[in-house]
């Protein structure tokens, strides 16, 4: 049984890891974007929409995709 729960604590710690990842992916490309409006001489307060979108991302503690499935975009605004 032992073998079954340290499975089980691994799996969850992997399946973490690639929420996180995904996250990360995600605040990257809002990073991404923030910057290349900004060489365009984008409105300061749709820069800092990305910065504020990629800071949330980043404190996110399960995957945006899982949340988005279960929620839709009314989870992902909450």
């Amino acid at each position: 049984m032992r073998d079954h729960d340290s499975m089980e604590t691994t799996a969850r710690a992997s399946d973490r890891d690639a929420d996180l990842r995904f996250n990360a992916e995600m605040a990257r490309q809002f990073r991404l974007a923030e910057s290349l409006l900004e060489a365009q001489g984008a409105d300061p307060y749709r820069l800092l929409a990305y910065r504020h979108g990629a800071e949330e991302l980043d404190s996110l503690t399960e995957s945006a995709e899982d949340i988005y499935r279960r929620n839709g975009l009314a989870g992902l605004m909450a």
